[in-house]
């Protein structure tokens, strides 16, 4: 029976992972933020992705953010100036988010308030995507 349930609850909720999944940006203003061409300025610069632990990030304004660099890093590795590439992993790493958020919910929660908080969080991430 409580396979079931975990089953059900699993069945209904994966879903809203892959809406954030399919609802990403990926539109080339992604990487025309001036934030964002400074990072990828000083991580084309470096060539050292394991620097990042020892100081700070490419902005250097004395913020120590190794992993989302790293992540960074890769993105540019894997994508280049391709924005679509790097709302992929946006919208992964967002889609992860909301799986961990429907099973720590369904650890506390009964099945039904656990598939309303991971449905609310997906249909908001989405919602963010197509902000400003």
């Amino acid at each position: 029976m409580i396979f079931v349930r975990v089953f059900r609850t699993w069945m209904l909720g994966v879903p809203a992972a892959l809406l954030v999944l399919l609802h990403r940006a990926s539109g080339p203003g992604l990487l025309r933020d001036s934030d964002t061409l400074g990072l990828i300025q000083g991580i084309t610069e470096r060539h050292a992705p394991l620097s990042w632990f020892l100081g700070d990030w490419p902005l250097g304004n004395h913020f120590y953010r190794p992993l989302p660099t790293l992540l960074f890093e890769l993105d540019h590795f894997l994508y280049g100036s391709n924005s679509a590439g790097f709302g992929f992993t946006n919208a992964l790493l967002a889609a992860l988010g909301v799986l961990a958020l429907l099973f720590f919910a369904s650890q506390v929660l009964r099945p039904l308030p656990a598939l309303a908080a991971t449905w609310l969080f997906a249909f908001w991430t989405v919602g963010q995507s197509f902000g400003p």
